[in-house]
C-alpha cells in the first residue's frame, strides 16, 4: 500500500518547480562565448516552499504533520543535490553545520542555502542563484563565486569566523580576494584574528608548516612572513611570495 505522504510528494512536478525557480531569478552577468550567471530577484524565495507550491494548503499541512523540510527535500531532490560549501562549529556548545549546495534541473543549475537545522524552518533552503548551461563548468564556477560574494555575510561564510569551512580552494580564493581585496595587511589581520579565535586548535608553527608544504616556499620565509602578520609588521619579502603565503595561510586556518 502506498504511503499517503509519498503519494502527495510523488505528485510534485519538477518541471513546474523549475519554472517557479526560474521566475525568481534574474541575469546578473552574461558569459562569453555562452552562459549566464543568475541571482535572485529578492531574498524571499525558498526552494523548500517551491517544491510544495503545487499542493493545496491542506495537502501541505498534511505533509508537514508527518515530514519536515529535510525529509521532503531529500525525498524529492535527494539524488540531485550536493554540498558546495560546508561550514561547521563542532566543539562549541552551539555546534552546527551550514553553507550552500547546488542541484541541476533541466538546462540550469541552482544554488541554495543549507542553514543550520535550528534555522531551517525560517529559511527552508533559500534560493541563492544559478547558472546556465548546467553542464558548463565555467558558468558554474563564475556563478559559484558570484553567489559566495553576494551572500557570504548573510549566511555566514568565511571571512565570517566559524571553526571550519570546506570548499573548492580555487573558487573560495577567488571569492575571498573579491571580499578582502588585494591589501596584504587585511589578509594578515585575518590570520592574526584566526590565531586568537582558534588558539586551541591552530598554532603558528603548524600553520607555517602547512603553508610551506602547500606553496613549496622555504619554511624560513613562511615563518618570517607569518610572524610579521602576528606582530602587525611587514617583513621584507618578494611581493608575490608574501601574497601567496598570506593567502594560503589564511585558507589553512579553515
Amino acid at each position: 500500500m502506498t504511503d499517503p505522504i509519498d503519494a502527495l510528494l510523488g505528485r510534485i512536478d519538477l518541471e513546474d518547480v523549475r519554472h517557479r525557480l526560474d521566475r525568481a531569478l534574474r541575469t546578473a552577468r552574461r558569459l562569453r562565448p555562452t552562459g549566464r550567471v543568475l541571482l535572485p530577484r529578492d531574498d524571499d524565495t525558498a526552494v523548500g516552499d517551491a517544491l510544495l507550491a503545487g499542493l493545496s494548503d491542506d495537502e501541505r499541512g498534511t505533509v508537514f504533520e508527518e515530514r519536515g523540510y529535510v525529509e521532503v527535500f531529500d525525498h524529492v531532490l535527494g539524488g540531485r543535490w550536493r554540498w558546495e560549501v560546508v561550514c561547521e562549529n563542532l566543539s562549541s556548545m552551539v555546534s552546527g553545520t551550514w553553507g550552500f549546495g547546488s542541484f541541476v534541473l533541466g538546462p540550469r543549475g541552482y544554488f541554495f542555502e543549507v542553514p543550520d537545522s535550528d534555522f531551517l524552518a525560517d529559511n527552508p533552503y533559500r534560493l541563492l542563484g544559478g547558472w546556465e548551461p548546467a553542464a558548463a563548468q565555467a558558468a558554474h564556477e563564475a556563478a559559484w563565486v558570484e553567489v559566495y560574494v553576494t551572500w557570504w555575510h548573510t549566511i555566514g561564510l568565511p571571512p565570517f569566523r566559524g571553526e571550519t569551512a570546506s570548499a573548492p580552494k580555487p573558487l573560495m580564493l577567488r571569492a575571498l580576494e573579491r571580499i578582502l581585496g588585494e591589501d596584504d595587511a587585511v589578509w594578515a589581520a585575518e590570520i592574526r584574528e584566526a590565531l586568537v579565535v582558534l588558539s586551541r586548535y591552530v598554532e603558528l608553527g603548524d600553520l607555517a608548516q602547512a603553508t610551506a608544504q602547500e606553496t613549496q616556499i622555504p619554511i624560513e620565509l613562511v615563518e618570517a612572513v607569518l610572524r610579521g602578520a602576528v606582530d602587525g609588521v611587514e617583513v621584507e619579502a618578494p611581493a608575490e611570495l608574501r601574497r601567496r603565503i598570506l593567502r594560503e595561510a589564511y585558507l589553512a586556518t579553515w
